[in-house]
């Protein structure tokens, strides 16, 4: 029941969070700054040197920061169980045999599947953002708050992840 800090800005500084000496901060110069201080106070014991993989941007190659933030979730269980029964009561039959025990294990284990991601680019997820607090979720962009009636709306900067992008187009297909 920890209280959540996040004490990175989304561009890798260090925010009001974070103690005063080091707000503003790059986070790589915060780093050394933070043991400079630890060790002037004599709190730390020693070094050692470890190697671990540190993740990086696929296209820029910069390091990617584990940081925490709104996700969307799709609730999976209500759509998986119509397709359990489906395979159980030989409504949906495989090819070969076999694969029924596995796609029924699948089916039987699914987790909710988070549908949000962090890109410049994809399918932007509809729901938007008033001062008043309310979120509007809406197929079409909304004009105004549906609580408030303010103009001043923002949409979530996030898209939707390719797989559930991808659903979208029999939509704007057929209809």
């Amino acid at each position: 029941d920890l209280e959540i800090l996040d004490v990175m800005t989304p561009d890798a500084r260090m925010s009001e969070n974070a103690p005063e000496a080091f707000q503003g901060m790059d986070r790589f110069d915060a780093r050394k700054a933070v043991l400079k201080a630890l060790a002037a106070e004599g709190y730390t014991a020693g070094e050692d040197v470890h190697t671990h993989a540190v993740p990086h941007c696929y296209r820029c190659h910069t390091v990617v920061e584990p940081r925490l933030s709104l996700q969307w979730f799709v609730k999976m269980a209500p759509l998986a169980e119509p397709a359990l029964k489906a395979s159980q009561d030989g409504t949906v039959t495989f090819t070969p045999p076999h694969w029924k025990r596995v796609y029924e294990h699948w089916m039987e284990n699914i987790r909710d599947w988070c549908i949000s991601r962090q890109l410049w680019w994809g399918h932007r997820i509809p729901v938007w953002y008033c001062a008043c607090g309310e979120m509007n979720v809406s197929r079409e962009d909304p004009t105004e708050c549906a609580a408030c009636g303010s103009k001043d709306l923002e949409q979530d900067p996030d898209v939707l992840d390719t797989w559930f992008s991808s659903w979208l187009w029999p939509f704007s297909v057929f209809g």
